[in-house]
């Protein structure tokens, strides 16, 4: 059943699912504490991004630390827009549609700034772009944000 499900068998390796999709998080220079989570999906070629900003009351339904509010969430037709390096937010090189709604949970500590974050939500997204999924979980633990910390 292991087998079955995408879990490896073999003795000498560690007994976890498959990975969900390749995670990272980045910096955004900005005038106001702002970073990207990514999270990259090369089979199905598509790139989701959730703005995480330390101000404001957010347009999603995620629950943040006191002051952090979750921004512009989408995906793109493409998982090379999830290429990015601290120091700016790449070119959509594809379409992107916004999601249309988000539920659930992102947790960090803010001191002074996220080093590391932990996000269990689902993205929801509607049939404008028909190549987006109708949702999408976002689940990461200890997602190390590059550029926040030494």
């Amino acid at each position: 059943m292991a087998s079955a499900a995408g879990v490896s068998v073999d003795s000498t390796s560690e007994c976890s699912p498959p990975p969900d999709g390749d995670y990272s998080a980045v910096v955004l220079p900005t005038s106001v504490p702002r970073f990207v989570i990514f999270k990259a999906d090369p089979a199905k070629d598509r790139c989701f991004r959730m703005t995480v900003e330390g101000f404001g009351d957010g347009q999603y339904e995620v629950q943040a630390p006191d002051g952090w509010s979750v921004g512009l969430t989408e995906v793109t037709n493409h998982a090379s827009d999830c290429a990015l390096e601290a120091g700016g937010w790449p070119v959509i090189t594809a379409q992107s549609a916004p999601a249309a709604a988000a539920v659930g949970t992102l947790d960090f500590e803010a001191s002074p700034f996220p080093c590391t974050v932990t996000l269990h939500a689902t993205l929801m997204f509607d049939s404008a772009a028909p190549w987006a999924p109708a949702q999408e979980p976002m689940d990461v633990d200890a997602l190390e944000v590059k550029g926040a910390c030494p």
